[in-house]
């Protein structure tokens, strides 16, 4: 059985990798946008 401190720092990985998903889906957001308004311009 994993210890607290094992599910702990489980936990913080995952909310690690949650924020830089989120981020990642952040910016490609905002380059395809730019992209977008590039090509129309």
């Amino acid at each position: 059985m994993p210890t607290a401190l094992e599910e702990s720092r489980r936990h913080a990985l995952d909310l690690t990798n949650e924020k830089i998903q989120a981020v990642k889906d952040f910016f490609t957001n905002i380059f395809r946008l730019d992209t977008t308004h590039r090509t129309q311009a």
